[in-house]
C-alpha cells in the first residue's frame, strides 16, 4: 500500500504556508494513478493555494513495482535500512 504524510511548506514565491501532501512509498501495482504520476515526476510537483504558482518539492519516494520487481529510491541522502531489506526482498 502506499503511504503518505502531510508536511507544512512555505511556497517559494509568495512566502505563504500551508499543507502540502507528500507521498514516502509509491506501490505501482496496487495505485496505477501513482505509477504514472511517478514516472513522469508529476508527484513532485505541487501548486500553492494562494498564488498559484506550481514548484517542485523533491521529497524522499520508494517507488515499488512488484509484478516487475523493480524498486527505486528517490533522495539525495542514502536509503534507511529497513528500504534497503524491502529491495531485498523483492526476489
Amino acid at each position: 500500500m502506499s503511504s503518505s504524510h502531510t508536511v507544512s511548506y512555505t511556497c517559494p514565491y509568495c512566502g505563504k504556508e500551508f499543507e502540502v501532501e507528500v507521498y514516502d512509498v509509491v506501490e505501482a501495482s496496487k495505485d496505477p494513478d501513482l505509477r504514472e504520476r511517478s514516472i513522469s515526476g508529476d508527484i513532485f510537483h505541487h501548486t500553492c493555494p494562494h498564488c498559484q504558482k506550481e514548484f517542485l518539492l523533491m521529497n524522499p519516494l520508494l517507488y515499488v513495482d512488484r509484478e516487475r520487481k523493480f524498486v527505486i529510491y528517490v533522495s539525495e541522502e542514502q536509503p534507511p535500512k529497513e528500504m534497503l531489506d524491502l529491495g531485498s526482498r523483492l526476489n
